[in-house]
C-alpha cells in the first residue's frame, strides 16, 4: 500500500537554485535514514515545451508517505529563501484530482 504525494515547488526568480535545492533536499536526507528514499529534482529546461525558457525554476518530486506539514515547516524554517513569500508549493496526493497551493509565511512573521 502506498500514499503518494506529488510536489512542485515554484522557485522565485533570482534565487540561488543550487543552494536552495540542497537545503530543500536536506529534509529528504533525514527521511533516507528512516528508509524513505528520494529527493526533489530541478526540472531540466529541455524537459519543457514551448519556444521560450521558463522564467523561474521548478523543483519536482513524488514521495510515498510524505509528512506534508513537516515538509512545509522545513521549507519555511530551514531553507534560506530570498523571498519566502514568493515561493509556491503545489501538492497533489494520489486520492485527489486537484492540486493544493501552499504559500510560505514571510520569515520572522
Amino acid at each position: 500500500m502506498s500514499r503518494v504525494s506529488n510536489v512542485i515547488i515554484a522557485v522565485p526568480v533570482g534565487e540561488d537554485t543550487a543552494a536552495r535545492l540542497w537545503e530543500v533536499n536536506a529534509y529528504f536526507e533525514r527521511r533516507k535514514e528512516r528508509g524513505f528514499p528520494g529527493d526533489i529534482q530541478e526540472l531540466a529546461p529541455d524537459a519543457i515545451g514551448g519556444h521560450k525558457a521558463l522564467e523561474s525554476a521548478l523543483f519536482i518530486g513524488a514521495f510515498n508517505y510524505l509528512d506534508l506539514l513537516d515538509f512545509l515547516r522545513h521549507l519555511a524554517g530551514a531553507v534560506r529563501w530570498d523571498a519566502p513569500d514568493a515561493v509556491q508549493v503545489l501538492v497533489r496526493t494520489e486520492e485527489e484530482e486537484l492540486w493544493d497551493l501552499f504559500r510560505l509565511p514571510e520569515q520572522g512573521a
